[in-house]
């Protein structure tokens, strides 16, 4: 449990023995990887380069905000590095790291951008270079502040099979600040089945976003029956089956590359910045960790998760 703290290491530590369920702590304890929490602190100081959620981003001039067909994408929020302990999630020292996000559709590879500036000193607070945005509904968020304390983050699916337990585990640091609304987090594991749509959709083969667990013989019948309907066109068919054996021949190796997505920012709805994420759900940013060990937030994937 490399650089998890000490205080949530005994945290998850009495949880496990207190649910009965001291038999599974190797395991969990195994699994955990390092993360920061981000809540929302409604009535918290706004600072130009401080961690906050929407208001305007900080950023040497106008023309560093990213755009999409000559359209502003939406300021999501920044992170001041220097405030907390970045490293820990592989995340640089000092800086100021900015999300932007443009049409929330479709929900599963969704246009967004990432900026990152070594020097926090240089910026400023900036307007959008042009009065369109790419997502017209979206133009901004009220500025909120986030309040940024360590935690820890277990896979989505240790934490379905430990119930009540894994509920609790994710509610760490404990006692959860009060006044607040929602908890984004920095670092850790991706929601069960991002990680591998970020390979996916980064190795150009989201054809099977919505089919990687099929067969073969499966999908070429389903195929055929749409086929004759007229519903599917022949290229497309070709395409989904061609990247449905790539995926499958390389499996073993594949699910390898699939493990080195991490969390860069799970942004969840906050009442208090007027964000709901669908149905209530997260905007969740991603990267291979050895993109992040690099330096480089020029390749990353973004997705809306909800229930």
């Amino acid at each position: 449990m490399r650089h998890v703290t000490d205080a949530t290491v005994e945290q998850m530590r009495d949880l496990a023995e207190r649910e009965g369920l001291a038999d599974r702590w190797p395991e969990i304890q195994a699994a955990a990887l390092p993360a920061f929490a981000a809540d929302v602190v409604p009535d918290g100081p706004i600072l130009p380069t401080g961690s906050r959620l929407g208001g305007s981003p900080a950023l040497p001039g106008s023309a560093h905000w990213p755009t999409a067909g000559g359209e502003a994408l939406t300021f999501v929020g920044q992170l001041d590095l220097g405030a907390f302990d970045a490293s820990i999630v592989g995340l640089p020292a000092v800086g100021l790291l900015s999300f932007f996000v443009g049409v929330d559709e479709p929900a599963a590879n969704v246009v967004h951008a990432i900026r990152y500036f070594p020097d926090a000193s240089r910026l400023r607070e900036c307007a959008p270079p042009t009065a369109r945005f790419h997502n017209e509904e979206l133009s901004g968020f009220p500025a909120c502040a986030l309040r940024v304390q360590a935690t820890v983050s277990l896979p989505q699916q240790l934490l379905w099979d430990l119930g009540d337990l894994g509920e609790r585990l994710q509610g760490l640091p404990r006692p959860a600040p009060s006044g607040l609304d929602g908890r984004s987090r920095t670092g850790g594991h991706p929601q069960d089945g991002t990680g591998r749509d970020a390979y996916l959709c980064l190795s150009g083969r989201e054809s099977i976003l919505f089919h990687w667990y099929r067969t073969v013989q499966e999908l070429q019948a389903e195929r055929s029956r749409r086929a004759e309907g007229g519903a599917d066109e022949p290229d497309a068919r070709d395409r989904v089956v061609e990247d449905l054996e790539w995926f499958i021949a390389g499996r073993r190796e594949h699910d390898e590359e699939i493990g080195h997505w991490r969390v860069l920012f799970s942004v969840d709805s906050h009442r208090a910045a007027d964000m709901v994420w669908w149905d209530a759900g997260q905007l969740d940013f991603l990267i291979d960790e050895r993109d992040l060990a690099g330096g480089r937030f020029d390749r990353t994937y973004a997705c809306i998760v909800s229930s």
